[in-house]
């Protein structure tokens, strides 16, 4: 659990398992998050705005539940965002899911 922290980059890796993280609010940041047959779920705040480059990789990355596809994507809010937040993802054989129904657990 991040969000009482202040973070410039975030760089995750899961290998095998699961993991979840809340990314916190009040700044930018940018990173990197490998999955590799796992689960990797990140929660964001509402003030953050998300732009999401893909790798090539097989594995499932979601938004809200909804399947992204590859390439560069980003959330409805990421202009107008306060803080943005831009990742470089690699799921292999595993699910990345930002802000999951249900939320982080």
């Amino acid at each position: 659990d991040a969000s009482g922290a202040t973070l410039r980059a975030v760089d995750a890796t899961v290998d095998l398992g699961t993991m979840s993280i809340r990314l916190p609010s009040g700044g930018d940041l940018s990173g990197t998050l490998d999955v590799n047959l796992g689960e990797l779920l990140v929660c964001l705040p509402g003030d953050l705005g998300l732009r999401v480059t893909q790798g090539d990789d097989v594995g499932e990355v979601r938004y809200e539940g909804q399947a992204q596809h590859r390439g560069v994507w980003q959330s409805p809010d990421y202009e107008q965002a306060a803080h943005h937040a831009d990742l470089l993802v690699n799921v292999s054989l595993g699910s990345l899911e930002f802000d999951p129904i249900g939320g982080c657990k």
